[in-house]
């Protein structure tokens, strides 16, 4: 697994998902974002886990996204909801367009 996203476990019932990129402000790429999914399916599996800590390492919490990590098309392989992050091509909205949906699970 990625070292982008480390996962420890400081006491009992505590997962603790750090992002290591503090080089870059822990910005996230699509690596990071994949790391991150990976992660978080892996504690919620785990049915010892009772609270999760998200932290960066570094000065930085998160800077937003690494836009140099999203030059290319996720590749097939990456999981669907990753790949579901970016729309390719990006959706393109005329001027004054605005949409909001809100739904609700007796629909």
């Amino acid at each position: 697994m990625s070292d982008t996203v480390l996962l420890s476990r400081p006491e009992p019932g505590v997962a603790l998902i750090t992002l290591n990129r503090p080089e870059r402000l822990n910005a996230m790429t699509a690596e990071l974002v994949g790391a991150l999914h990976a992660r978080l399916d892996q504690v919620a599996d785990d049915p010892t886990v009772r609270v999760v800590v998200l932290t960066g390492a570094g000065r930085a919490f998160c800077a937003g996204l690494d836009l140099t990590g999203y030059g290319s098309r996720p590749p097939p392989s990456t999981p669907r909801r990753v790949r579901s992050a970016w729309r390719w091509p990006p959706r393109r909205r005329s001027p004054g367009s605005s949409s909001t949906s809100v739904g609700s699970p007796n629909r």
